[in-house]
């Protein structure tokens, strides 16, 4: 394996490598960008990690701030049945939490499913709460 061939696609991509995978990325980053998609529902799209597609944005100039309102309704279920993905936003973590909420369930029971804390669904709740009022 070449030394170019171990680099990832941003790397390449910031070296000035433009291969057809990575422009064929770059335009999907931007499409994906425009209906509001958060990086991590990007990256899990693409296969690639969240933050190479923040600095792709931030190097095409997109808008980077406050991209986390998109809800990935697959990630969401995913980890609602107990398989989260590696990378989830807050605003999907937030609907989980929102989900196994309703259906009854415990704040010990959430953190196992999202492989998270008590404390974090505790916040997570106060927010869904603060949201409804």
């Amino acid at each position: 394996m070449t030394a170019t061939a171990q680099l990832s696609d941003h790397a390449r991509w910031r070296r000035g490598e433009r291969t057809a995978r990575t422009a064929e990325n770059l335009a999907t980053i931007r499409e994906l960008n425009e209906d509001g998609w958060s990086d991590a529902a990007i990256g899990r799209h693409l296969g690639i990690h969240a933050k190479s597609v923040w600095q792709a944005r931030h190097d095409m100039g997109l808008p980077v701030a406050d991209a986390d309102t998109y809800v990935d309704e697959v990630a969401v279920m995913r980890a609602v049945q107990g398989d989260p993905p590696k990378t989830i936003t807050q605003a999907e973590v937030t609907e989980v939490v929102r989900i196994l909420t309703d259906r009854g369930h415990t704040s010990a029971f959430i953190a196992e499913r999202l492989n998270t804390t008590t404390r974090t669904v505790s916040r997570h709740r106060h927010k869904i709460n603060q949201e409804s009022a």
